[in-house]
Parts: C-alpha cells; structure tokens; sequence
C-alpha cells in the first residue's frame, strides 16, 4: 500500500496504466459520464423494470417459496428472477456493508481490481482504493472483483457473514477434488462501473446479492439464438467511442434495439437494490451497471437443473479437470455420472482422444516457442560474432551454434511432451555452452 497523501494517486495511476495501456490518464473520464452526462447513469437508478414476459422473469419473496418449489417453478424453467427476504432470513453479518466500511475494515488488503494484457492480476490495497472511489471522475471506474477473498487470511471472514441461499445450494462442482473452477467473487463497484454483456463461463447459473447500493441489469434469454456479435452490439459502436458497460448502457443498447440486431421484446431492464439477491439462469446474457457506488457477493453454481449444458461446457474448454469431475461423479452422483457418458455417446466426444489433441497443440506451441528463441539467439550471436570476425569465421561458428541449439530443440521438444507448459533446462544449457548467455534464452517458457 502507498503511504503519504499523494502517492495513493500514484498507485492508481499504476494500476489504471495496467488495466489499459492504450490510455493516457486523461482518456479514463474523456466521455464526461461523471459531469455532463452524469444525468444519464442517474436516469437509470430512477427506471422502472422493463419486463416484456412476466413469465420470464419474476420478483418473488422469498417467504413465498421453498426450496423445492422454487427449483420447480424457477430454476428448472430457466426464468431468471429477484428474490427479496434472503439476508434477512439467514441473518447475514455482512448485510448492509458499504464502500467505507469495507475499506476501513480491511485497509491493508490487496484486491483484484483487473489484468493487464499479458493475463497477470492487477491489484489495489483498499485504502487507496477507497481514496479514488471518493474522488474519481472516470466514465468506467476501476471495479474490484476479487475471487481470493474467501481463502485470504485477512478477508476469510467474509464467507462466515453469509450463507449461500438454500435455492442454490446444489454446486455439483463442489465434488471437483482440485482444480474446480472459480466459483465466488467480493465486489467493489464504485458509481458508473459494471461488467459488459456476457454469458457465465461452463454454463453456469449465478446468483448475486446485493449488499449495498443499486445496480442497473440488463437479461437476454438463451434460447432466442442471439449471437455475442448481436448483443454486444460491436457494429454499433462509432470511432474514438468505448465500449465499457456504461457506454453500452447509455449509448450502444439503444442502437442495438433500434437495428432489431435484438428485438426489444427480448430484453429484460431490471433494477436490483440493496437487500435483494438476483438470479441468473445458465446461458442468459447479462450486463450490469453500478448506478450508485456499490458491494456485492456472487456465486456461479452448477445444479441438475442445468447439468447437460455445464457438463459439455466444461468438457471442451477445461478437459483435464472435467475427467476429474465425471471420476468423482462416479463416487458422489453416479447417476449424473451415466448421464455425462451419454452425453458424450449421444455427440461422438472421445475425452482420451480430445485430451491427447490438446496435448499435441500445446506441444506444438512449445516447439514453435522454442524455435522462435533458437532464431532470436542466433541473431544475436551473429551479430556478435560480424563484429568481431572476418565473413568465413562468422559463417562456420554461426553454423555450428546453429546444430547445437537443433539439437537443444529437438530435446525440449521430447521433454515438452510431459510438461508442455515448462521450458526445457536443455535448451537453456545448450545455449550456453554455444556462447549465447542472453537472459532471452534462458527464460522459463510463458
């Protein structure tokens, strides 16, 4: 954390510059959402639901419904729905936290606020951060999303304030030993931020509880086959315009009803304040904006409701982990497990073979890595070497440091084939009893 009444601004100003290298400091409040448009993100705060099928989405009490009805009448239908009662039913401790409290609570704690271009986690201790949520006039502020703090020493209390709703306490992903995707996130949300329109990862259902604040939704039903080009309304947006969630929001949503690119009668505007808990289908379009500043807790689940689809999901995109999941299904649901097997019959997928394929193209990716640090190598060198030998000396090194790094790749690409992630401690070595002692070639592979 910064120390000083300035060099708070310099931590921001870091952690900004991560988040979008291709903006000056100026650019992050150019639109004036936060000044002369400020009127339009209040607008929002101000409307009403707009709900073209009431029997699509739902605002319920939770005292209305049990377990056993709401995953009947909501969560097996696929309607999506705000359910009001919950926080006070389970007497959460954390009901009612707001921006000051929490940043007070836990000032020393680093959060994820992003990532930078090259995947790595960007972070912001929270009395800066709540420093720049007092005064920053940026037309999307920086937003804290952080998955860690249910497993940090400092914020692990967070998780003993709420309990998960009984609605959604079937995470069939909990049976994963290791390795299970992210599936809880504390939020942060000054005035203006918010996430763009998206669908949750593995098909998963959400759910979100609001513990302060209001934040403005936008729901899309799955079936209608609209394409992320269509919703995200990519086309739409001008030259020199953003495309954060606050520009799609105020600008690019009405541009996409009015093209019919998403008929409006498709389109779900709903507004959740504090107290409330929202519920997300698997496979409907979303985007949110924090039209006050905000904090929130949300979890991403997978149920019977939703099995199917989460289940061939997850096989495609995190292969590894999925033969973990259908081995521990065998154990805990084997039923649920007969059923990822049929899935599997029913579309033709050999989980060896499409494990084996991946293995090749991450092979394939080390090899041309590897390659590509052989070549710069050789430059090097050879530019070492013209400027100290005649043409024939140059060539005759040149061609033998050429064999040597060959051979070094031919190595790496045996060992690669257990480790396909890691570089090969060969190659390294070869370099440099080839004479090429640059840091390039003795880095770990990315």
């Amino acid at each position: 954390m910064c120390e000083g009444s300035e060099d708070w601004r310099q931590c921001v100003a870091s952690a900004k510059r991560k988040l979008r290298d291709e903006f000056t400091l100026d650019d992050w409040s150019k639109d004036g959402f936060a000044t002369s448009r400020a009127g339009e993100v209040d607008s929002l705060r101000l409307m009403g639901d707009l709900v073209p099928d009431a029997a699509r989405f739902k605002r319920i009490a939770c005292g209305d419904y049990t377990t056993e009805r709401f995953r009947e009448e909501i969560e097996r239908h696929g309607t999506a729905c705000i359910v009001d009662g919950l926080m006070e039913k389970d007497a959460w401790g954390c009901r009612g936290w707001d921006i000051d409290s929490v940043c007070k609570r836990y000032p020393d704690t680093m959060m994820k606020c992003g990532e930078d271009d090259h995947g790595k986690s960007v972070k912001m201790a929270l009395a800066d951060f709540h420093r720049y949520a007092q005064t920053n006039a940026d037309d999307s502020p920086v937003y804290i999303f952080d998955a860690r703090f249910a497993s940090r020493e400092a914020t692990k209390e967070i998780r003993g304030m709420y309990r998960v709703p009984e609605y959604f306490s079937e995470d069939l992903f909990r049976v994963v030993p290791h390795g299970r995707p992210p599936s809880k996130w504390f939020l942060i949300g000054p005035k203006r931020s918010g996430t763009c329109i998206h669908t949750d990862p593995n098909c998963s259902s959400a759910w979100n509880a609001l513990l302060s604040g209001v934040k403005r939704w936008v729901l899309i039903p799955p079936a209608l086959g609209y394409t992320k080009a269509a919703v995200r309304g990519k086309r739409h947006v001008r030259k020199g315009e953003d495309d954060e969630a606050v520009h799609w929001f105020c600008d690019i949503l009405d541009r996409v009803k009015a093209s019919g690119d998403v008929h409006a009668s498709h389109i779900y505007e709903v507004t959740q304040h504090a107290g409330e808990v929202i519920f997300v289908p698997a496979g409907w379009w979303h985007a949110v904006l924090n039209v006050t500043d905000t904090v929130a807790v949300t979890q991403n689940f997978t149920s019977r409701a939703n099995f199917d689809a989460s289940w061939v999901d997850a096989r495609k995109g995190r292969p590894c982990m999925s033969r973990r999941w259908l081995a521990a299904l065998d154990r805990a649901h084997p039923d649920l497990a007969a059923r990822a097997r049929e899935l599997n019959a029913r579309d033709g997928y050999d989980m060896k073979a499409e494990q084996e394929k991946r293995h090749a193209r991450r092979r394939a990716r080390h090899e041309a890595y590897v390659s590509r640090k052989i070549e710069r190598a050789l430059k090097r060198r050879r530019d070492e070497l013209e400027a100290s030998l005649d043409d024939t000396q140059a060539v005759e090194v040149i061609e033998r440091v050429r064999k040597r790094l060959k051979r070094a790749a031919s190595s790496s690409s045996s060992s690669s084939s257990s480790s396909s992630s890691s570089s090969s401690p060969s190659s390294s070595s070869a370099a440099t009893s080839s004479g090429v002692t640059s840091s390039s070639s003795s880095s770990s592979s990315p």
